[in-house]
């Protein structure tokens, strides 16, 4: 068995990586032959592909001022000084008599946009914040300047000193409470009651004949609080650099921990995170923006389907400790988040028209919120609870983009609806069902859960005829039971789980619900259905040595807390129900479903005997580590149980509320978010012996295939629709090429024929080519190519705006005209009032004044006239002919690879590879089949990589 596992150290500030390589992609014809298949991935090629994600540099509010993410850490640059909080410790980092006034230039901007929903004051919430790789002050000595950067999870700075200037004008003070010395291999090393943060001895060297010279360097201590380089003999009429490397990320933190609760995958294989960070609070004597309101706040993040870059990274809090714990995502790409808030977080943002605007009561309120999907503004955001303590815990969205929460809670006036099961409290505390309407503004069912002990609501999933499925636990002897397949309960707290007809009344809305579990503790923490919703699967946690087990897979309790798996009939009758765990305490947290019905089950364990199967790592790394497993379809057997940690503890999700840890692709390639608390976790060898850090979210992708779903032709031509018409197939379309190939029979010849040619029609094609390839050209109308480069546009401005003007459009389907017409209008209207466009084409140019002028005399706007003839001159054919083969060539890149052709694994990192298959194409007048160019791209190792083996 192909046995792959990716793993990210996902931080949990914006941040986005460059891909690594896996393969080079190649013409078949240029030396080093590549091009051709290497087989399955390796794990350690595949491990990194996820792993190198950068700092990232983002502009505060304050001019020349920059605050950097990465690794769940947050650090914060001025002119003359660099500053980061460590545990309880500010260290800072000052450039003695530096220029306060040195100007900065940010370079090298990263994918993706931050946003900052922070209180309920929107004047003072920050969207569309750029990141990015590098950061660079001019003259910050005479001669002198500093250019910051990541190198992985550290902060590297490069001195940059111009001939004839002197680097002993270089001095950094530190704060009080730092002791420094310089370790026997260089390093500077800062030690302090807390740990110890180290430097890496400098690198100093000079660029001589094309060649790097490097240079004798070191630190000296000046004094007790200032430090300095020692630079050996040098060319003085050559520059300098002098390289330094923060290392903090194996130890630094920020003043808490950055927790991954829930994970969710969209149509288009877009991935989405939420969770909790309370890194962001960096405190300074000039606080920067953004900072979390609170003690923490929720985050959102979402990946693109190779999980390689940020498309948006969103913090959403009020002023106290905010919590998220659920996502889930419709058909438009709207995330779903639910959590818990406490009393001091009533200025959480809400939304006028909400259900809920303002804070119910109690200790904490829970909260649902709908955030759009482009991750900069609140479709709705409600409180969820009564006047005591509430908690939302596992969110679902329908078809219709209803939402469906449950959870717990202790309040008498919990908002219930007149046609609800159980309108009032039974105990302690009840769990709860919510069916909200699609604008969050009203509650269309909502019913409590309990008897009169503690009952909580874990999970919820939905079927396609509204029928919700509730998870949880109960303490209660007389919780409410129909049609249940165990009547009573086993002990002091049993699962429970709960089918609800969400548009039934009363005491017939709830079609069963059952207890499950034995004579010990029982609770259920994560919920699945699967795709026919002929059966839903749950998984939790059980010290019961007599839980009730049918065709299990292990049949007796390992000791300890084991976790449990157990399928339930859509008509709820038990079909399997099994123990998994070892010697130690062992919790199930999370749980997804494939098309084939099986389950794949996430939490962790503390035993030193997991059962494991094909295993990655087969035994405990210390402590506690995570786990995965996939269970066939009857329960029998494990296709794979592995542990996954190492010295510290580890878990995938990271708290009890942590409802859907996993999620899968239509692939069945598993994404799961975590934990870790080791610092060792990726790496052979740590660069500290502790983790000072707190806890940092990990996403781990794990994939048992040992086939590639690419061959197959029906992911074929969904994933073209996806990569191509960001949509997903429409049923005629499907069948026709999906038709073509499957013609072929096993004529391996014609099927790679027809692939081919499958693959180019998306690029040809009318929708295509008044989308995607119409978002080329207006940016090449409008600014001429990328300075230095051969390209009009780069991947992170062509995928937001190719999804904008394609939106809705179906050629062939409805009025798809107008809706493209519409959507064409919509865009260059919105295009030309981009401030990079009105800071291109000033009002003043004459030609500009002359098209304004007609289209004025016409009664027509400014804004109106520019964007008509924008369109005029990017719907040209004539410039459409022009530019066709250009972006054709590009468009092998943004399709397939998803990346710029200057972007790793590009040999070269630069556009070589690109010219080389443009001066192909027209060599062959534009014949890609002679050419070979789609051939190459589509049956490339870096294509098939993001797909499987």
């Amino acid at each position: 068995m192909a046995f792959l596992l990716a793993l990210s150290l996902l931080t949990l500030s914006p941040i986005a990586s460059r891909s690594l390589v896996l393969s080079k992609l190649q013409p078949r014809t240029a030396p080093g032959g590549a091009g051709k298949r290497t087989g399955s991935r390796s794990l350690e090629s595949t491990n990194a592909a996820l792993l190198h994600l950068p700092l990232s540099f983002e502009p505060s509010d304050r001019a020349n001022e920059f605050v950097v993410r990465g690794g769940g850490r947050t650090l914060f640059l001025t002119p003359v000084e660099m500053a980061m909080t460590f545990r309880d410790r500010r260290l800072r980092l000052t450039l003695a008599g530096a220029n306060t006034h040195a100007q900065a230039e940010a370079l090298d901007e990263l994918p993706g946009k931050r946003n900052y929903l922070i209180g309920n004051d929107r004047a003072k919430w920050r969207t569309g914040v750029p990141a990015y790789a590098q950061v660079r002050y001019g003259e910050i000595y005479p001669c002198v300047s500093v250019k910051y950067y990541g190198s992985g999870q550290e902060l590297e700075y490069d001195f940059e000193v111009a001939p004839g200037a002197d680097p002993r004008q270089i001095r950094m003070n530190l704060d009080r409470g730092f002791r420094p010395r310089v370790s026997a291999a260089g390093d500077l090393v800062l030690q302090t009651s807390s740990g110890e943060v180290q430097e890496k001895k400098p690198v100093a060297y000079q660029e001589i004949d094309g060649r790097r010279r490097l240079i004798e360097a070191g630190f000296v201590l000046v004094s007790r609080r200032q430090i300095a380089f020692k630079i050996g003999a040098y060319d003085p009429t050559r520059p300098l650099v002098i390289d330094a490397v923060l290392i903090y990320s194996t130890y630094l933190g920020g003043s808490g921990d950055d927790l991954a609760s829930s994970i969710a995958v969209d149509f288009a294989n877009n991935l989405y995170i939420a969770g909790t960070t309370s890194s962001t609070n960096f405190p300074t004597h000039a606080p920067a923006y953004p900072a979390t309101a609170g003690l923490s706040d929720i985050f959102v993040t979402k990946l693109d389907s190779t999980g390689h870059n940020i498309v948006y990274s969103t913090y959403i809090g009020g002023s106290g400790l905010d919590r998220g714990d659920g996502i889930a995502i419709d058909s438009s790409g709207n995330a779903y988040v639910v959590g818990r808030v406490d009393s001091s977080s009533t200025n959480f943002p809400t939304t006028a028209g909400a259900f809920a605007p303002t804070y119910r009561g109690g200790d904490f309120d829970g909260v649902l919120f709908k955030l759009n999907p482009q991750g900069n503004g609140l479709v709705y955001s409600t409180f969820v609870g009564g006047e005591e303590n509430d908690s939302t815990e596992g969110v679902a969205v329908d078809s219709s983009g209803r939402a469906y929460v449950t959870g717990g809670s202790r309040s008498v006036a919990f908002p219930t609806t007149a046609s609800a099961f159980q309108t009032v409290r039974s105990g302690d505390t009840d769990a709860y069902l919510l069916k909200f309407n699609a604008g969050g503004s009203s509650v269309l069912y909502g019913t409590m859960l309990g008897g009169g002990g503690t009952d909580r609501g874990s999970g919820v999933v939905v079927d396609s005829s509204g029928n919700a499925y509730v998870a949880g636990y109960t303490g209660s002897s007389d919780f409410p039971t129909s049609d249940a397949f165990q009547n009573s309960p086993g002990g002091s707290y049993d699962a429970f789980l709960a089918k609800f007809d969400t548009n039934a009344i009363g005491a017939s809305s709830l079609v069963f619900c059952s207890y499950l579990g034995g004579s010990g503790d029982d609770k259920a923490f994560g919920v699945a259905i699967d795709s026919s919703a002929a059966n839903v699967f749950i998984v939790g946690q059980t010290s019961s040595s007599n839980f009730p087990v049918l065709s299990p897979v292990q049949s007796t309790s390992g000791g300890g807390f084991d976790a449990f798996i157990a399928s339930i009939s859509s008509t709820g009758a038990k079909v399997f129900a099994t123990y998994l765990g070892g010697n130690g305490d062992d919790r199930g947290t999370g749980i997804a479903v494939n098309s084939s019905s099986e389950s794949y089950v996430t939490g962790f364990t503390f035993s030193t005997n997991f059962p494991t199967v094909n295993a990655l790592q087969n035994s405990n790394g210390g402590g506690a580590d995570a786990f995965i497993a996939k269970l066939n379809s009857s329960g029998s057997a494990f296709s794979y149980a592995t542990y996954f940690g190492d010295s510290g503890n580890e878990s995938f999700a990271s708290t009890m509320t942590s409802t859907n840890p996993i999620a899968l692709d239509p692939a069945s390639t598993a994404y799961v978010v975590g934990y870790t608390a080791s610092t060792n976790l990726l790496t052979a060898s740590p660069l500290q012996a502790a983790n000072a850090g707190g806890q940092d979210a990990f996403i781990a992708r794990i994939s048992d295939s040992a086939t590639n779903p690419i061959d197959t032709p029906d992911f074929f031509v969904r994933q073209h629709y996806l990569d191509f018409l960001n949509r997903q197939a429409d049923p005629s379309g499907l069948a026709f090429w999906v038709g073509g190939i499957t013609s072929c029979s096993s004529d391996q010849a014609c099927i790679a024929s027809k692939r081919v040619d499958t693959s180019a029609a998306f690029f040809l094609s009318i929708e295509f080519q008044d989308t995607g390839y119409l978002v080329y050209r207006i940016y090449k109308a409008a600014y001429g190519n990328i300075a230095n480069a051969p390209v009009p546009i780069r991947l992170s401005e062509f995928l937001p705006d190719t999804q904008e003007i394609g939106n809705g459009v179906i050629v062939g389907q409805g009025n798809w005209q107008q809706q493209l017409e519409n959507n064409k209008q919509a865009f260059t209207l919105e295009f030309v009032q981009r401030s990079r466009f009105t800071s291109a084409y000033a009002t003043n140019l004459s030609p500009t004044q002359f098209v304004n002028l007609l289209f004025t005399n016409a009664g027509l706007s400014n804004v109106t006239a520019r964007s008509k003839a924008l369109r005029d001159v990017a719907e040209s054919a004539t410039f459409a002919q022009q530019e066709f083969n250009r972006a054709f060539v590009l468009m092998q890149y943004y399709g397939y690879l998803r990346r710029n052709p200057y972007d790793p694994p590009e040999p070269t990192l630069d556009y070589q590879g690109y010219s080389f298959w443009l001066t192909k194409l027209n060599s062959f007048g534009g014949n890609y089949v002679n050419a070979e160019m789609v051939k190459a791209f589509i049956t490339s190792d870096e294509y098939r990589h993001r797909f499987g083996p």
